[in-house]
């Protein structure tokens, strides 16, 4: 379902939060957000791996286990986004 053909609002910036933002798909999904005016969240572990500025970017540095954090991070969002997937830096358990 294409949002911007079926939303009231449709061309209008959204508020959107991105879930593994500092992550390859989730880098991209940032940019293409932003390109289109979007106002974005992008909740990421590592702020310093997010080499992303930009006005209309916020970034949370947070762990999904903390459920206030997540939480704070998609109220009042208009879409969540989860590019999440593992990490290829982190030891296996």
């Amino acid at each position: 379902m294409n949002l911007e053909t079926h939303s009231s609002n449709a061309g209008a910036p959204r508020k959107i939060v991105v879930f593994g933002a500092s992550g390859g798909i989730g880098r991209q999904v940032v940019e293409q957000a932003l390109n289109r005016g979007d106002e974005v969240t992008a909740f990421v572990r590592s702020p310093s791996k997010l080499s992303l500025s930009d006005p209309k970017l916020t970034v949370i540095a947070g762990e999904l286990s903390a459920k206030a954090a997540v939480d704070s991070a998609v109220g009042g969002a208009d879409a969540v986004i989860s590019a999440l997937g593992p990490s290829l830096d982190r030891p296996r358990r």
